[in-house]
């Protein structure tokens, strides 16, 4: 899958958890809802693991500019 698409899950998974704006908090919550089923729910190809690996290896400021583009840009499946 591409960065894309892991934001695109990654959104997917905001909503879950409410409304945006989202904050660096909301990005811990999700890790909850990223299942899986969740994964596969949203994208045929999505693995869990890889998406929650993507999300972690994010430097800080690669956590602020995801939250800029998830909090001002219309969601795409990348």
């Amino acid at each position: 899958m591409t960065e894309g698409k892991y934001e695109f899950v990654v959104r997917k998974a905001l909503e879950e958890e409410g409304p945006a704006p989202w904050a660096v908090h909301d990005l811990d919550r999700v890790k909850t809802v990223l299942t899986q089923d969740f994964c596969s729910a949203v994208l045929p190809d999505c693995d869990r693991s890889a998406v929650l690996d993507w999300l972690s290896a994010l430097p800080p400021e690669g956590i602020e500019d995801l939250l800029e583009r998830l909090n001002t840009r219309p969601q795409q499946a990348g």
